[in-house]
């Protein structure tokens, strides 16, 4: 089964590794410590993600496979799972920035 986003919708998922409980993972310190984040860290920022889908009314330079979006701070949905996949969506209006795989 496949989803397809609407309008100008953008469904995505994170490149940052993100939780179970839907934080971002803090990483491990040199000495094999989980770092876990928390609510405030992890909406101190924009986030890169991963296009999934893109609505019929977005931008024709975001259609490049691979293309990655930076999203405005907490400018998207809670997680849905999907296929056995987290997605999060957000819009056109709330990004900041796209990136091309570096191959193109």
């Amino acid at each position: 089964m496949k989803i397809q986003a609407i309008n100008n919708h953008i469904l995505f998922q994170f490149v940052d590794k993100v939780t179970n409980g839907g934080m971002f993972d803090g990483g491990v310190s040199k000495h094999g410590i989980i770092l876990d984040s928390n609510h405030k860290d992890s909406s101190a920022s924009p986030r890169w993600g991963r296009i999934i889908s893109l609505g019929p009314d977005c931008s024709d330079e975001l259609r490049v496979k691979g293309c990655e979006v930076l999203i405005e701070k907490m400018k998207w949905t809670v997680g849905t799972k999907f296929n056995n996949t987290i997605i999060w969506r957000t819009d056109e209006t709330q990004l900041l920035g796209y990136r091309y795989p570096e191959s193109n």
